[in-house]
């Protein structure tokens, strides 16, 4: 670092205990996860044929809306998981928000904070 102050022509001041620093912020730090997902109709021609279950690495399709809201959300909350311990997090429940509009269309907002 002596070099690069040189090459800047400035001063490098390092706070009291900063070989430390990392260590603090690891023990307090959380770890979030946060992921989004949506239900939406199939549609072919007129008729709304079942109903699609998309997340960033998936999708899927259902008869009802029910199973394909229920596969997001159990989708959702084991990804947030997985993550989450990889992550080097404790639990990584997940909390998931629905927010439904139209007829038979859901947003999905999942997180974990842990």
């Amino acid at each position: 670092m002596p070099d690069v102050a040189k090459a800047l022509a400035t001063d490098i001041l390092f706070p009291t205990n900063f070989e430390v620093a990392n260590a603090v912020g690891a023990a307090v730090g959380h770890v979030v996860i946060r992921r989004n997902g949506e239900v939406y109709p199939c549609v072919e021609g007129s008729t709304i044929t079942g109903y699609f279950a998309r997340m960033a690495s998936k999708q899927e399709k259902f008869k009802t809306y029910q199973e394909a809201l229920a596969f997001a959300k159990e989708s959702l909350s084991s990804a947030i998981h997985e993550e989450s311990l990889v992550a080097g997090g404790k639990d990584g429940k997940a909390e998931i928000e629905v927010d439904a509009f139209m007829d038979g269309m859901a947003h999905l907002h999942a997180w974990s904070i842990s």
